[in-house]
């Protein structure tokens, strides 16, 4: 092992384009000792990892422990809090006070295969042709020509799921004519589909139950059905 020195000098040296065989010369090393410390940034360098505390839950029933770990779906958070309101239950001193960041920390390192797994960043959606089309509308910022700061703007989007094809159309406002005209606009265009798609949005559907019972708004063309 060399002088933790010398081996900044090696690096230094090298960052300026000196060679290897140039650099053994001046230091007094051999090369293939400078070589090593080139390709290998952490050689002759002492890690130290910090000694970590001892969760205080070690001591607690490691049974019950992971009964309520499963019970409540791995929530860190209701785990401690249910801990915390009484914690001699689990075998635990009394007037513990523990936060969601130890329990997380205690079931990751001990019991990993609890942890619940990560769900994936997107789940694929497929419909046959003429099957779906999803709408919603979304606000922008538009900055027209001539004018000194953007503008607020109100853009109606639909997709055509088994295609992908897109359609957006530009509206006064979000209410409910805004919203049918945005519709029609996009059937007449590219065609109907079996079934549209929206988010209950209050122009179009009044409430939306779990037992699939719909209550449309009602307009002076009907009701909304979609």
């Amino acid at each position: 092992m060399i002088d933790p020195l010398v081996r900044q000098e090696i690096r230094y040296r090298h960052s300026l384009g000196e060679s290897e065989r140039s650099i053994a010369q001046v230091l007094g090393i051999s090369r293939n000792t400078v070589h090593a410390y080139l390709i290998d940034e952490t050689r002759g360098m002492q890690i130290h990892a910090p000694a970590r505390r001892k969760s205080i839950l070690h001591k607690a029933n490691q049974d019950q422990l992971q009964y309520l770990f499963n019970a409540v779906g791995g929530n860190c958070v209701v785990v401690a809090r249910i801990i915390q309101d009484d914690p001699q239950a689990y075998g635990l001193p009394k007037n513990l006070s523990i936060t969601e960041r130890s329990v997380r920390r205690f079931f990751a390192t001990h019991y990993p295969n609890l942890r619940s797994k990560t769900k994936p960043a997107f789940e694929p959606f497929h419909c046959y042709p003429g099957q779906q089309l999803q709408i919603d509308f979304i606000q922008a910022q538009f900055q027209f020509d001539g004018e000194p700061v953007a503008q607020k703007i109100y853009l109606f989007e639909a997709v055509y799921r088994w295609s992908r094809k897109g359609f957006v159309f530009v509206c006064p406002d979000t209410s409910q004519a805004s919203w049918l005209m945005g519709i029609a606009t996009c059937l007449m265009r590219y065609g109907l589909p079996q079934q549209i798609l929206c988010d209950n949005d209050k122009s179009l559907v009044i409430s939306h139950r779990r037992d699939e019972k719909f209550n449309f708004t009602r307009t002076s063309f009907g009701y909304v059905n979609l």
